[in-house]
């Protein structure tokens, strides 16, 4: 449980500071709105896609389908974001004005 939460905390907290850092500050109420109302807008179609495949397929592949593709996905979007190189282009000034 400690890797599950390790592992899930860090993207979390990448997406929150690009989310701060590139959406301007009067639309970052809405744009946290509709990233919150998306995401669980698909939990309960993935709870209700998870049980046919796995019967399909088997809980097993599902499971390593689960844990491998989430780590390809990140470490191409970290790749071809060039999150790295806008981190650099881009960092934090401090606190933004207000108004």
């Amino acid at each position: 449980m400690f890797l599950v939460g390790a592992l899930m905390s860090a993207p979390m907290v990448i997406w929150g500071t690009l989310l701060q850092r590139r959406v301007p500050p009067q639309m970052l109420g809405r744009a946290s709105s509709l990233d919150f109302f998306v995401s669980l807008l698909f939990m309960p179609v993935s709870m209700a896609v998870a049980g046919p495949v796995g019967e399909l397929v088997g809980v097993r592949t599902v499971f390593v389908v689960a844990a491998v593709i989430p780590l390809a996905v990140a470490a191409l979007a970290i790749t071809w974001a060039r999150m790295p190189a806008d981190e650099i282009a881009h960092p934090l000034e401090g606190p933004r004005p207000t108004g």
